[in-house]
Formats: C-alpha cells, structure tokens, sequence
C-alpha cells in the first residue's frame, strides 16, 4: 500500500511538471537586424515607405508604430493575412517636414502571448534645396577692363531651371539659356560681363527657373583705368636683345573711319612690327561693331620706306551669329586656298567652352582669380598646351595690346610675335607646362620719368617687359603712354 502511494504521488508530480512546460510562451517575435537609420532629401520623396519582415511563432497580436516625441500611434495593425510570417508596411508621410528633422519612432510588435519587441526607426529629413547664387568673391572685386569673366555657382532648387540673367546697373546685358540642363543640380559658370563703366558698376545676376519665379544676387564690379592701345604712343618688341637687329619698331594705329566700323568709334586697326633690315609685317583689322570681321597678314615694303603691300600673307575671316557668337573662321592662304579652319564653337554663359582648329577639339583653359575667370593657354603654333600664370603676391598688371573684340581661336604669331600679346588681357608673370615654368617674364611697372629741354618739363610714361624665350634669346617689348 505504502509503495502504491508513492507510485501515484511520482504520477501526480510528473503531470504536474509537464502541465507547467505546457504553459511556456514560445520564442518572441523576430525582426531582422538593429535599429533603423535613413537620410533623406525632401527634394526627392515625398513619403518614406516602411517595410519590415516579422516572424512570430506564437503569431501577431498588434503591430503599433508609435511616434516617440507624441507617444502617440501612427499606424495599427491588430489583424493579419499570416500572423506567424508577416511583413508590416506603411508609407510614412514627409510632407509636414520642410526644415531639417529627425522623425524618431519605434514599432512595437505584440504577440498572441503578451510578448512585446520594439524596433527603433530613427529617419532623418533633409530640406528642400533652395536655389542659390554664389560668386567666387563676394563684396566688391576689381577690374581694368570694360569685358570680365565671373566666376559663378548656382545651386538649383526642386524647379528646374530656366536661363540667367545679367544686368549692369539697370541693362540687361546678356541671357543665357539653361534649359538644356535644367534637371542638373549645380552649376558653374564662367560668365562674361560686358559694358563695365568706369568706378562701381553693380552686376545683379537673375536665375530664373521654368515656373519664371526668380532668385537675385548683386556685386560689386569696380572698373579702375588701366593702358590701353588707346595710349601707346611708340612700342617696341626686341626678339633678341644681342642682335643689333632684332629690334622691331612696333606701331599701334587707330582710326575712326576705317571701312566697317561703326561712325565715332575708334578701333585698333593695324599692329604693324618693321625690323631695322627686313621687310615689315602688318596685321590689318576690320570690325563691324566691336568684333572683329577680318584679320588680314602682309609683308610690307618698310625697308624702303614705301610700306608698299608686297604680299598678303594669310586672311581670317570672323563669321557670327545673331546672338554675336563666334561661329567659324575661313582661312584664305597666301596662294589664295580657303578652308574653314575655326568650326564648331561651343559658348557657355557667354565665353567660348571649346572649339574645332582644323578639325581637332581645342579647349581653353580659365583661371580663377580674385573672383574672376581669365583665360590662361598659350595658342602657339604647336598647341603645346602652354598656361600663363601670376607670380604670387605680384599685382595683376593688365596688357595694354589686349583687344577685346578679338576671338582668341587662332593660333600663331605674327613675325615671331605671339597672338596671345592680343588674346591676353593680363600680363602674365611666368608660362608653364604640365607645371613646370618655361619662361618667367619681368613685368615692370608702369614708371613716370620727367626731363627737362629747352626750359621745358617734359613727362614720360612707360613700361617694360623682359624675358627669355624657350629659344634661349633674351627679348623685350616696351611701351611709351600718353594719357
């Protein structure tokens, strides 16, 4: 009887036991991964969609998404197709967001058992863009120059955009077209300036987006005076300074009643270099407005003194558009053969992007400056791919043979003399390749000296330029000004 007690007792405890491991909840539900962080950019979503995998053995009781700066419920799920297997979405608005924020939430997941896991979903929300105009310089930069090149970056908002606009002072100046590349977020512009007056000009810069609401930024442009060829009263190039002739007498000549030029306005017409013991060589300009139409090389008789034209040497011819746009240049040779040798030119914001010299791409090189584009490759014949440069610390001295209405496309030299002594308009401190100097040139200043004659004070003003060239020769070029 005793051990019959006992059996049942050990009976009791046995189903005892087994009834309390019947009670245990199974595994709480799982959700993959940690806590979930997103970064995003109101420009491109208007809404976030959550989506999160869940499995739970014991099956899904509520899914709650909870908003945890309200501790309020976003979203509640309480019925499921597969409450052991099931994925919670839900597509979170962004709309409320228009400043930079944080959305901090939790989802809480309950199953049929009591059990409880949270998930931490942590989204941050980024602003709108905002259109913006950022110059390279802000405030006030300076200029010698009635043209200048700004360097620009505009930052395009959620619109696409449209074109710029620039004026000087009340006149609207140029319009550029963007709207080939409206979708592009930022840009950067290297922009002509053009009609600068002398002292302050204010340059206001108008981006206007494809719904025409506009975005302004103004600056300072202060135009000082400068030396022009309007002031060279004699020049001089030396190509080599221990050649008794290597002195070339330089002459700058202007006039106002030059065929094509518009009536009143004084041009640049002719760089004419006569050496002591050869014939002369002569560049003849022609204009319709400022630009130049035609650049015509010849030999001249000057050793005689006849300046009779002894051949014509080469002929380019300038041809634009209706916007004033380079659009190619025809070379005539000397035995009178014409081929299109500038074709496909390519502007952007008003200055040449690149272009075609008998067939190969060809783009210029810009340097920024104090706020300022400046256009910095050698066209020498070769297309060695030369850049000018500024010494550091060193002001910048302007060129006074700097002719603006002259497209910088052909390469080469007159006589020995570079084109670049009228493409560039700064005079530059060295001339480099692949970073290494080629040649550093000695910029003086521009000196006044007075002399007495006769009783008389008489004041000079000039300027020289000294360097030696890759060919090893010293050489010069110095200005006499008037003003």
């Amino acid at each position: 009887m005793k051990r019959l007690k006992s059996y049942l007792l050990s009976l009791v405890a046995i189903a005892g036991f087994v009834a309390c491991s019947d009670d245990d909840p199974g595994m709480a539900p799982v959700i993959d991964g940690s806590e979930v962080n997103i970064e995003l950019k109101r420009d491109t979503a208007d809404t976030y969609r959550i989506s999160l995998p869940i499995t739970s053995e014991e099956g899904l009781a509520k899914v709650a998404l909870i908003d945890n700066a309200t501790s309020t419920a976003l979203n509640e799920v309480t019925s499921f197709s597969n409450p052991n297997d099931y994925t919670y979405t839900y597509d979170l608005d962004l709309t409320p967001y228009t400043e930079n924020t944080v959305i901090m939430l939790t989802l809480k997941i309950e199953d049929k058992a009591g059990q409880i896991v949270n998930k931490k979903i942590n989204v941050t929300v980024k602003k709108f863009s905002e259109l913006d105009v950022r110059f390279a310089t802000e405030g006030t930069i300076t200029t010698q120059f009635e043209n200048c090149n700004l360097k620009l970056t505009v930052v395009r908002g959620m619109i696409p955009l449209k074109e710029i606009q620039v004026y000087v002072g009340t006149t609207l100046e140029n319009t550029f077209d963007l709207s080939l590349d409206a979708e592009q977020s930022k840009y950067d512009f290297n922009v002509r300036i053009a009609g600068l007056k002398m002292d302050d000009n204010t340059v206001k810069i108008v981006v206007v987006d494809q719904k025409e609401q506009e975005f302004a930024k103004e600056l300072t442009v202060k135009r000082i005076k400068a030396m022009t060829w309007v002031n060279i009263d004699q020049s001089a190039y030396n190509g080599d300074i221990n050649d008794m002739w290597g002195m070339y007498a330089m002459e700058v000549a202007v006039n106002d009643e030059k065929s094509g030029d518009l009536p009143g306005m004084d041009k640049f017409y002719r760089l004419a270099l006569y050496p002591g013991y050869a014939n002369g060589v002569i560049a003849d300009f022609e204009y319709d407005g400022d630009k130049v139409t035609k650049m015509t090389l010849s030999t001249v008789n000057s050793g005689m003194g006849s300046f009779e034209v002894l051949s014509t040497d080469a002929v380019y011819v300038y041809n634009y558009n209706e916007d004033g746009e380079l659009v190619k240049v025809v070379y005539t040779d000397e035995a009178g053969a014409t081929k299109d040798y500038i074709t496909d030119v390519v502007y952007e914001s008003g200055n040449i992007k690149s272009y075609k010299i008998d067939g190969s791409e060809y783009v210029p090189t810009y340097l920024e400056k104090d706020g300022t584009l400046i256009r910095v490759d050698q066209l020498d014949g070769d297309l060695s791919g030369n850049v000018y440069d500024f010494a550091a610390g060193k002001d910048m001295q302007p060129n006074p043979l700097y002719l603006s209405g002259l497209p910088a496309v052909v390469p080469g030299n007159i006589s020995g003399f570079d084109l670049n002594n009228l493409y560039n308009n700064y005079l530059f401190d060295v001339l480099k390749k692949d970073g290494n100097v080629l040649i550093e040139y000695n910029v003086g200043q521009i000196e006044r000296e007075q002399e007495e004659w006769q009783g008389q004070i008489y004041e000079y003003i000039t300027q020289k330029i000294s360097w030696t060239g890759t060919d090893g020769k010293g050489k010069t070029l110095d200005f006499s000004y008037t003003e």
